[in-house]
């Protein structure tokens, strides 16, 4: 009965995380193709120079989100609910935090910066300029959204967490595709439509977390170097 019941709660996380993970592939591939058709292959270049950029994001929401969740279930499971509520506080501020002064300083130094990702002058240093500069001036809500998003799924609300990803990537994609082709915003629009998706998956996601998170509530003392210590060690 125990091995029953730990092999389906392993494959409730598992097949909704694998779902998650597939899609937001998926989604790369398709910001490139689509990248590639509306603009070119040097729109095609533009979206490929902006991958460190994407990693940046993802190790920033695996501090904040993974490294959070996991201190947060352990708190939660010790039925210590003050300190879920901090976690969850500073795990939220963390992420917004971060991508404020990411964004921000990237903005400030963006010639330098796709540069030194690798565009050359011309029109493909123009067009890299524009994608890079949407994604950094969206980067509060690009970290934010998969950090709420890991929250969900620890917090047994898997399905609702998949739903968000799913409804969010495919929001993308009509966008990405609305924007170049009927607007014909080219690289600006493919870029505002990956930051305007992740802005509504934080509404969709924030909505849910906030109403859940009644129950510790939010904290304003959350911040403390020893918390954050915890939260960044599994992350």
């Amino acid at each position: 009965m125990e091995q029953k019941l730990v092999k389906e709660t392993f494959f409730k996380f598992f097949t909704t995380a694998l779902a998650s993970s597939v899609t937001l592939s998926v989604l790369s591939m398709t910001d490139l193709m689509i990248a590639g058709n509306v603009v070119g292959e040097k729109g095609l270049a533009a979206v490929s120079l902006a991958l460190p950029v994407v990693i940046l994001v993802q190790i920033a929401s695996a501090l904040w989100g993974t490294g959070g969740a996991i201190v947060f279930s352990a708190r939660l499971g010790e039925g210590d609910l003050r300190a879920c509520g901090r976690i969850l506080t500073l795990s939220l501020a963390g992420a917004l935090a971060s991508g404020l002064l990411l964004g921000a300083g990237g903005l400030f130094f963006l010639r330098p910066l796709v540069s030194l990702l690798g565009a050359a002058d011309g029109e493909e240093f123009y067009l890299a300029s524009q994608y890079v500069g949407v994604l950094l001036a969206g980067m509060p809500v690009m970290i934010l959204s998969p950090v709420m998003i890991t929250y969900l799924r620890n917090d047994s609300r898997q399905g609702y967490s998949m739903a968000c990803v799913v409804i969010c990537s495919l929001l993308n994609i009509v966008l990405s595709l609305f924007a170049g082709i009927v607007l014909k915003l080219g690289i600006l629009g493919i870029g505002g439509a990956t930051v305007v998706s992740q802005l509504v998956c934080c509404v969709l996601a924030g909505g849910k977390l906030l109403q859940q998170s009644r129950l510790y509530g939010l904290a304003r003392d959350a911040f403390s170097l020893r918390l954050m210590g915890e939260i960044f060690k599994p992350g």
